[in-house]
């Protein structure tokens, strides 16, 4: 944003060349999407764009598990576990999502 100017949407990013609002934001990334990443006190189930984690859990495995829970429960999406030096390291298709390489996935 040049120097002097306001940005008047501060909730939005950008997205190509469009600006979209949150709302927007939030069902491109894909609603019933969750993220299991490492936290404090463990590791943490999230939402895109939510504030608090759904849960901490212990192990990675038991947040992957309540991830797949809530997922599941949500009509289906993906989700993404991050690794210990915060790359992404796994990504698992819950039914009814759309698995965009289902031949290749062969570890779940």
């Amino acid at each position: 944003m040049p120097e002097g100017e306001v940005n008047l949407f501060p909730l939005c990013s950008k997205f190509g060349s469009r600006i979209l609002p949150a709302v927007e934001r939030r069902s491109l990334m894909g609603g019933n999407d969750r993220y299991v990443v490492k936290h404090a006190d463990g590791w943490a189930v999230t939402g895109g764009g939510a504030e608090r984690p759904s849960g901490v859990f212990r192990t990675q495995k038991e947040a992957e598990g309540r991830a797949k829970e809530i997922v599941k429960n949500l009509g289906g999406g993906e989700v993404r576990i991050q690794g210990r030096d915060g790359r992404w390291r796994d990504s698992d298709t819950v039914p009814p999502g759309n698995d965009p390489n289902p031949p290749k996935d062969r570890k779940h």
